[in-house]
């Protein structure tokens, strides 16, 4: 008996040694924190306006990276078509989640994905119009080139889907378009 437990106890060792676990992260995962500051340019009301943003995160395996990003116009976008003059301030903050592929090699790309909501507010007239909340969705695709180790530059385009809005007789077409950017992401070294 004393034979039968102790074949049995070094089975289940050996077993376990060979044995491999499956997971979807496990301790051979590569962590790493980032920063990505970008400057886009985009159309609201029929206007050009720049873009800043900022994303923070987490990178895991140089593939997959997703945090926390806000956006917001650099300066008031001004439409003197409505007659008294209307400033436009938007911004907007949420999660971003981004997908690179081949990111070893100098040129790669990524698509990325913006979910979040904000606020746009009108001024007409030396009074504001109040402020006006919205939900943002905004898919994206990126090429970029590594730089050095930590530090990639590139390129990206994203469209930018609102919910419905109504305000001082300005509508969510108005603040749907195309941002064209360029970007650096900086991750830990």
């Amino acid at each position: 008996m004393k034979k039968l437990c102790a074949g049995l106890l070094m089975g289940m060792a050996a077993m376990s040694v060979i044995a491999k676990s499956e997971s979807l992260i496990d301790d051979t995962d590569s962590w790493k924190m980032y920063t990505r500051p970008e400057l886009s340019l985009t159309d609201i009301g029929g206007h050009s306006a720049t873009l800043a943003s900022l994303s923070v995160g987490w990178m895991l395996n140089d593939k997959l990276s997703l945090g926390p990003s806000g956006t917001a116009t650099i300066r008031d976008v001004y439409d003197a078509s409505k007659g008294d003059i209307q400033a436009f301030d938007l911004w907007y903050a949420g999660l971003r989640a981004e997908y690179t592929v081949q990111s070893w090699k100098l040129v790669h790309a990524s698509a990325s994905l913006f979910v979040g909501g904000g606020d746009v507010s009108i001024t007409s007239g030396g009074s504001r119009d109040g402020k006006t909340g919205l939900a943002v969705v905004e898919p994206g695709a990126n090429v970029s080139i590594n730089a050095w180790d930590w530090v990639e530059i590139g390129v990206g385009i994203s469209y930018r889907f609102t919910d419905s809005l109504h305000a001082g007789g300005y509508g969510r077409k108005d603040l749907e378009d195309w941002n064209f950017g360029v970007f650096a992401r900086f991750s830990e070294f």
